[in-house]
């Protein structure tokens, strides 16, 4: 029942190789009811389960995976647990969908099987060669029974409405991060300050001072001590809050939205391609009909039999077409919801958060430097 599973990536993560390659190794805590169960896994393995679930599930929105390689505004401490929380945030997207759990060896494989065990299933399943959403669902024949009235002119305006929102989330996540990076500079900077203030201070005996040509400044040098202490304080304190650690979190659940955003963009793009695969078919259908009748109004049998086997093949292939597209349509329908689910909860989540980080941000600076002086 995967319904009652729940991951949690642990933090200490390990690193493991060579001097010239190396690679992250994170311990994934599966909990399933009251079992738990505990694998190692490397991005190369969560690449895997993304890869699979999308060929297994085509128009489906398959959750994003984080940056693979360091992102240039973040420090290297930073990036890691950016890319931990996005891998936390994305096996848990995985489980929380039940579309996923028609296969459930998929799942199985990545979250139970460990060491050689892993390896051996994902090599059964390269060799069964996983059939595609289309082929085993329950309604994969019978969709187009179930779609709304309508339904071509809704499923434009969601794609202009995700279009949109793809870049307007994208300008969300540019901008969280941005402030990220601020929030981290300016407490390190800060933090800096105050230790090379320490520094000076026990280079130096007596009073430290600094000259300018309009005034002059002296401290005693164990009270610069105490100052560039409490500089560090500060840094660490504010560090510690609760908005330092929500940046992260918030961080990464934009960014997971807008990824989202351009990958049901892209599902769109798809369903184009096959719309116009069967539009081609049609009109060949329709070509080959006509020469039927031509050559039967002309009184000709030779060819006649030839073009009425191609145009029953012809008619058949089409028949399954428009079902498969018909399923397409379906797919789409569902992931509007599930996509307008996650934007509500998510992007308005984001806004609470983001008010209140800038507000408890300013605060614990505020009492932090207070308490200092």
């Amino acid at each position: 029942d995967f319904e009652c599973w729940r991951a949690v990536i642990a933090k200490d993560v390990t690193r493991k190789g060579n001097i010239f390659v190396k690679h992250t190794e994170y311990t994934v805590q599966v909990t399933a009811g009251s079992e738990l169960s505990v694998v190692k896994r490397r991005y190369s393995d969560f690449q895997w389960l993304a890869d699979v679930l999308s060929e297994v599930y085509p128009f489906r929105l398959v959750p994003a995976l984080p940056h693979k390689k360091p992102v240039k505004k973040l420090t290297d401490e930073d990036f890691a647990e950016f890319r931990r929380l996005g891998l936390n945030e994305f096996v848990n997207n995985v489980l929380s969908r039940p579309v996923f759990y028609q296969k459930p060896e998929i799942l199985v494989a990545f979250f139970q099987e460990e060491g050689k065990g892993f390896e051996r299933a994902k090599k059964e399943l390269r060799k069964a060669q996983p059939e595609t959403e289309l082929e085993f669902h329950v309604h994969s024949q019978d969709a187009g029974e179930l779609l709304r009235a309508g339904i071509d002119a809704y499923l434009e305006a969601v794609h202009a409405e995700v279009k949109s929102t793809a870049l307007a989330v994208s300008e969300i996540a540019d901008f969280c991060m941005d402030a990220a990076v601020a929030h981290s500079a300016y407490t390190e900077a800060i933090s800096g300050l105050g230790t090379a203030m320490t520094r000076r201070a026990g280079d130096e005996s007596g009073i430290a001072s600094w000259s300018s040509t309009d005034s002059s400044f002296a401290i005693q040098a164990e009270d610069m001590v105490k100052l560039g202490e409490g500089m560090v304080g500060v840094a660490d304190k504010v560090l510690s809050s609760t908005s330092s650690k929500l940046v992260s979190r918030v961080l990464i659940r934009v960014w997971m939205h807008a990824r989202r955003a351009e990958a049901f963009s892209a599902l769109f793009d798809t369903a184009a391609k096959e719309s116009k695969s069967l539009a081609s078919q049609e009109k060949k259908l329709r070509s080959t009909e006509a020469k039927v009748q031509k050559l039967r109004r002309g009184g000709k049998t030779d060819g006649v039999d030839r073009a009425e086997e191609a145009r029953v093949a012809e008619n058949r292939a089409v028949a399954q077409a428009r079902r498969s597209f018909a399923f397409v349509n379906y797919c789409l329908d569902k992931e509007a919801e599930y996509f307008r689910s996650k934007q509500v909860n998510e992007i308005s989540s984001f806004i609470d958060k983001f008010v209140l980080i800038n507000r408890e941000h300013s605060a614990a600076m505020l009492n932090a430097w207070n308490a200092m002086l």
